[in-house]
């Protein structure tokens, strides 16, 4: 039923919002050219053949189903298709995880890049045509912020700048990001400082 939801408003030029899960509400933000109505019928069986540049943000809770929403888009707009896997497994429940999300998009037509840092080096591997599928921006910034074992303050603007090449560069790009903000609970000095860092994230994707 989402999609019906998503058909009645596509037609605009304007970015606009999506809820699409009502047990855990996410949002899609979408911004790009030549986008109508027929593109996301599900009558259309013809993936990967729209073509216009498409930025699109999906942000959603844990298990709230962004990753395959996202992934269905996807298929939906130009090829060749790229799934960026972002997450660096660190412990056994992170690489259940990525079993979970490689199964369920085994079959189909996503080339898999694993970049957990640097995101422009997909660009300069792959070129800028085609659709780029990340997931998630969420641990791209973790792997930066943390990956050296310390807190790392220069993340966010090394992040916020590979971001914003990305988005201008690659022909179509969505992004997915995690909702971290409903939980009230004070954490910790680190964990404020990411969690603050992934909204300016996402404020500066939107704003692209």
């Amino acid at each position: 039923w989402f999609l019906n939801l998503f058909f009645s408003l596509s037609c605009s030029d304007f970015p606009f919002l999506i809820y699409y899960n009502m047990s855990h509400p996410a949002v899609a933000i979408i911004k790009g050219s030549s986008f109508h109505r027929h593109c996301f019928t599900t009558k259309n069986k013809r993936r990967g053949t729209r073509k216009g540049i498409m930025k699109i943000l999906i942000m959603g809770g844990s298990k709230s189903g962004k990753s395959a929403f996202a992934e269905r888009i996807a298929l939906l707009l130009s090829s060749p298709h790229y799934y960026v896997a972002t997450m660096i497994a660190t412990d056994a429940e992170d690489k259940e995880r990525i079993r979970r999300h490689v199964d369920r998009r085994s079959g189909l037509s996503f080339q898999t890049l694993e970049q957990g840092r640097d995101l422009t080096r997909v660009l300069e591997r792959r070129g800028r045509e085609g659709t780029f599928l990340v997931e998630a921006v969420t641990s791209l910034l973790a792997n930066e912020m943390f990956g050296s074992g310390t807190y790392d303050p220069e993340a966010l603007e090394r992040v916020r700048e590979d971001l914003k090449t990305f988005l201008r560069e690659a022909e179509n790009v969505v992004l997915v990001f995690d909702n971290l903000y409903s939980d009230t609970t004070k954490l910790d000095e680190g964990s404020e400082s990411f969690r603050r860092a992934l909204a300016q994230l996402q404020m500066r994707a939107a704003s692209i």
